[in-house]
């Protein structure tokens, strides 16, 4: 297990002594430590970590995967340096095992060496999806006279990442035959294009089912396009108010409205904040806009009473 780093600059010194040794099938460079003293005092750096017990970190002298040579250090003053590795103050490269949503335990006594990569945040902020599509349901009042407006809310994705309100404004315009008319409005100086700016007109038949869009039948609705105030593509984003005679999307069938929000696709990127550690070893990163992720583990190098070298994962991954 991990605890809290309490002696600062513990091991300062690493000195190579020449040659490789093979534990668990990792070629290892042989070094030893020689320890300082140091003050008995909290660093207070959520990735500052010390081992309980006689195990090492698994370190690399370079952030490259081809040609980088592993070594054991007992070093644990990791840091996120700028170009989002983990270093310790002695320069060494922390490695990790990273996890993933289908198989959050990957690791394994055979095949350590293959999955064995340098921690790093830089893959964190990735997965962006802009919106492509906005499905709209709800009921709007068959009764309400010329002039009436209702509002709603939703959000979407531009190609950046970046999640912007829109406010949709249902206006009724005619009542022989009930007609509304959508606009859909952008906060800043993102730019609505036509027709939505000022608004598409849907008809809806005695039934209160939509039978018309723009006049026209079996015709879909016009794709919503926005040009964003930053540098993100402009969206196309399809609408779908339901099918023509169909009662799965927006109608106008009572007194009452209800206009829930619409469901709608993308995905914004997560804004990265920083790493921390647990006790089980295990790296949680922060993000600005989504909760946090448990993104790699960190495994142990341990040194057998016969004097072999054994990978000495947590245990939490091989219990039943």
């Amino acid at each position: 297990m991990l605890s809290k780093l309490k002696v600062d600059k513990n091991f300062s010194k690493v000195i190579l002594l020449g040659g490789l040794i093979n534990a668990a099938g990792l070629n290892l460079a042989v070094k030893s430590m020689e320890a300082t003293a140091g003050i008995g005092t909290y660093t207070g750096i959520e990735t500052h970590t010390a081992i309980k017990g006689s195990e090492y970190f698994l370190v690399s002298d370079t952030p490259e995967e081809n040609g980088k040579k592993l070594a054991w250090s007992p070093v644990g003053t990791w840091e996120e340096d700028n170009k989002g590795f983990f270093r310790n103050h002695l320069g060494q490269y922390l490695n990790v095992i990273y996890l993933n949503e289908e198989n959050p335990s990957l690791l394994n006594k055979t095949s350590l060496g293959n999955l064995l990569q340098v921690a790093s945040s830089t893959r964190l902020s990735d997965g962006a999806q802009p919106t492509t599509n906005i499905y709209v349901k709800g009921i709007l009042p068959q009764a309400a006279p010329i002039g009436t407006e209702h509002t709603t809310q939703v959000s979407v994705v531009d190609s950046l990442g970046i999640r912007h309100p829109l406010k949709i404004t249902y206006t009724c315009t005619a009542i022989m035959p009930r007609q509304w008319t959508v606009s859909i409005a952008s906060s800043g100086e993102a730019c609505v294009v036509p027709p939505y700016d000022l608004g598409v007109k849907l008809e809806f038949d005695r039934s209160g089912l939509l039978s018309c869009i723009n006049e026209i039948k079996n015709f879909p609705a016009p794709t919503l396009i926005i040009c964003w105030d930053n540098d993100a593509k402009a969206s196309e984003i399809y609408i779908n108010f339901g099918l023509i005679g169909g009662d799965d999307g927006l109608r106008c069938v009572t007194k009452e409205v209800e206009l829930p929000l619409p469901e709608v696709d993308g995905r914004e990127a997560k804004i990265y904040e920083g790493t921390t550690i647990d006790e089980n070893g295990y790296m949680w990163a922060r993000f600005k806009n989504s909760p946090q992720q448990k993104y790699a583990q960190i495994p142990l190098i341990a040194r057998t009473n016969k004097g072999k070298f054994i990978i000495n994962p947590w245990r939490t991954l091989f219990e039943n």
